[in-house]
């Protein structure tokens, strides 16, 4: 590896000593799971991840590594247990960093429990604690809402639901805010934002800002500047999308010029997915003789599961079209899809009104457009 020698600067948050000086990393295991060794990779400037090392996991659950590089920068530590299987932990670390890191293990994978020593892998625990948090609250309603078959308790529990989901957001573009000149904070926000973020634009310009001129390389913050130039964004046109449907025959969007269409996102396989889907349906239902339409793009990759999803699910519209080909359908990454159910909302002429729309939020705007 190179040595380099750089004097003292203020990069992403970091304070760098000397290239020469490592970042050390100490951390222990939690819990029952056993590891044999961690392989630890960095994220190169091109996006691919580079091996630097493999570490022993000893019989006490502890390791230690040590890393020297120009900057700060994004490593991956992936876990081999004993039984054959692997789990993997994002870390941010800068030159001079001596971080100390409990990682705890559950079903999901792997999670910090808590770090001390690094700033930046500091910021992806707070922020692991806000979606954590966030998540055990949104399943809590999901088990009251498939309990319960009373309509009037299911739309509380919907508007819970989505007020739960907006405090996750507005709590994560503060903590954001407080760290936009870090690492760390470009990766939260193209992971969390990615999938729809014109409402945070301002946000994001100012994480790029922050980082470009000591990390404009860096393949992170290259994607956080590509969310806020966006194509799919509010007032811009929509490209045309070009799909098999169900019968094979091609559809096309721009053949639904002059109504206002929701471009649906989804999959049978998305639970989320499905449980959006009674929205969807009930405002097709009530806005569609008034000119409203639904262009349904599936990420499945089998056709069976798919057109039973439509069928169970009382999908009635026309327009459904599907590549098989998952998340490598190349509709969904030229519409920028990092997660779905993503839905965007195009008026008459062509032009996004607006992306993401959940619940009744999509009746409201509608309702607004289609007086």
């Amino acid at each position: 590896m190179k040595k380099w020698i750089v004097s003292l600067l203020l990069l992403g948050g970091c304070l760098l000593a000397s290239a020469a000086e490592p970042a050390v990393v100490r951390g222990k295991f939690s819990g029952g799971v056993s590891y044999a060794t961690m392989s630890v990779y960095y994220l190169n400037p091109s996006g691919n991840w580079d091996f630097l090392t493999t570490v022993p996991v000893t019989q006490q659950k502890t390791f230690s590594y040590r890393v020297t590089l120009p900057k700060s920068g994004f490593f991956s530590m992936v876990m081999h247990e004993t039984s054959g299987n692997k789990r993997e932990q994002l870390v941010v670390l800068c030159p001079g960093d001596s971080m100390e890191i409990t990682l705890g293990s559950s079903a999901q994978g792997v999670y910090i429990e808590s770090v001390q020593g690094s700033a930046e892998t500091d910021l992806l625990f707070q922020s692991q604690l806000l979606k954590s948090r966030s998540m055990a609250s949104l399943k809590a309603v999901e088990s009251q809402m498939a309990a319960t078959t009373d309509a009037a308790r299911r739309q509380q529990l919907e508007s819970q639901y989505y007020a739960i989901a907006s405090q996750y957001e507005q709590n994560l573009v503060k903590l954001l805010t407080a760290n936009s000149d870090k690492l760390a904070a470009a990766f939260v926000a193209y992971t969390e934002m990615g999938n729809n973020p014109e409402p945070f634009s301002a946000l994001l310009r100012n994480i790029y800002a922050k980082l470009a001129p000591n990390h404009a390389e860096n393949v992170i913050v290259k994607e956080v500047k590509a969310l806020y130039s966006n194509p799919i964004a509010v007032g811009k046109t929509a490209p045309d999308i070009e799909i098999q449907d169900r019968s094979g025959k091609t559809i096309k969007l721009s053949a639904l010029r002059g109504k206002v269409v929701l471009v649906d996102f989804w999959a049978s396989w998305c639970g989320p997915c499905r449980r959006e889907n009674p929205n969807v349906v009930a405002a097709y239902n009530k806005y569609h003789a008034k000119g409203f339409e639904v262009f349904s793009v599936s990420l499945d990759n089998d056709k069976a599961r798919w057109l039973e999803a439509i069928a169970s699910d009382g999908l009635v519209w026309e327009n459904h079209g599907c590549t098989f080909r998952g998340w490598s359908c190349p509709i969904a990454q030229a519409w920028r899809v990092k997660s779905i159910p993503f839905s965007v909302l195009i008026d008459a002429n062509g032009k996004i009104v607006a992306t993401g729309l959940r619940g009744s939020a999509l009746e409201e705007r509608l309702a607004q457009l289609l007086r």
